[in-house]
Order: C-alpha cells, then structure tokens, then sequence
C-alpha cells in the first residue's frame, strides 16, 4: 500500500516519518521550512495518463530526501495535477521521489486524498485495491523522480500498466456475452419449430 494511505490521526507523524525514510540519524532534516512562506512554494503541475489515457483521482506524490516537505495533488478528468504542499499551491525547489497511486473500489470507485486521509473511511476506500505496479504507486519502490527548479516545472507521467478492475470486468462481460450466445440458439431452433408447425398445418387444410 502506497505510504500516502495515513488516518488523519497519524497523517502529521506519517508525513514526518516519510521525510525520513532511508534517512541515518547523522543526515540533515531540511530546514527550508524554518521560515516557509508563499513565496518558498514553486508552481508544479502534469498530465497523468495510464496507457496514454487520461484518469481522474490519480493520486500524485512528490517525496523530498528530507524534511516533511511532502507535495500532492490528485488529477482531474483531463488527468492534469497541480501539486500541493504545506496548505499551499507548488512545492519546494529540489530533487523528489514520485509516486502515482490509483485506488478503486470494489465497485470500480476511484479514492482520492480525501477518502484516504477521511477520519472514518467508507466502505469504498475499505475495499480500495490499488490498480498499479509497486515500482510507481509504492514511495518506496518508485522508479520515478524529478527535479523542480528554482521556477517549479511542469511534469508529465504515463504509467504503462494495465489495470486489474478492468481487466476482470472485460473478462465477466465475455464471459456473460459468451452464455448469452449460447442460449440464443436454442430459442431461435424453438421459433423455427413453431414456424414449421404452422406450416404443416397449413398444408392439411382443404383447398
């Protein structure tokens, strides 16, 4: 499960722990935040697309090497994201780790960052199963990273994976079109039967 899945409770400790992970206790926490203003936060933002599809309620995260600097963003219809971090629109200049994270439910409901970080969880987000590969969804797996400069960047992702809830849907829809066929068949020997029938009959009435 991608570490963005944290309870509201224990969602300002996980992003703390976040920060640090791979960390040794010698290295530096970023103090950039000692005096965090508007003006330290750099406009970021994308396009997600799976397969070269665009999805809405794809959850990006940028992870900075340290500080609690976590930036996200979640896309819309069009899979545009404009990241967030700290209450306030961009991210912080430097190198990041990357994720993108797609839950759906078992209904096929995609969860974004409120459901996940919502006090009580609905049954959506109980049931959520995510729908990419751990070397992109998983902050600690990630293949992914990028750079934001000093004037922030605009950053593309297409994430070449085929998703599990669509995968089985389009496997029940086969199947059920398959015993649909198989029961056309004899409704129409059926019909045939009754035309046939009326036929017969037909014949034996006198001229």
């Amino acid at each position: 499960m991608s570490p963005i899945h944290f309870r509201p409770r224990w969602w300002p400790w996980g992003v703390l722990l976040l920060g640090v992970v791979g960390c040794g206790q010698s290295e530096p926490v970023d103090d950039r935040l000692a005096a965090l203003d508007p003006t330290a936060l750099v406009p970021v933002s994308g396009v997600v697309t799976i397969n070269g599809k665009p999805r809405h309620t794809v959850v990006v995260t940028f992870l900075p090497p340290h500080g609690p600097a976590l930036a996200t963003a979640e896309t819309d219809e069009d899979g545009k994201y404009v990241l967030n971090s700290m209450g306030g629109p961009g991210a912080l200049p430097g190198d990041y780790k990357v994720s993108i994270s797609y839950l759906l439910s078992d209904k096929g409901e995609p969860q974004g960052i409120g459901a996940r970080t919502a006090q009580l969880q609905g049954p959506g987000m109980l049931s959520a199963k995510e729908q990419l590969p751990r070397e992109y969804s998983d902050l600690g797996r990630t293949i992914l990273s990028r750079t934001v400069g000093p004037k922030g960047g605009h950053f593309d992702f297409d994430v070449p994976a085929s998703l599990p809830f669509e995968a089985q849907k389009a496997a029940e829809k086969r199947e059920t079109q398959g015993k649909s066929a198989g029961t056309e068949e004899p409704s129409k020997t059926k019909a045939g039967g009754g035309n046939s029938a009326e036929s017969k009959a037909a014949e034996k009435k006198p001229g």
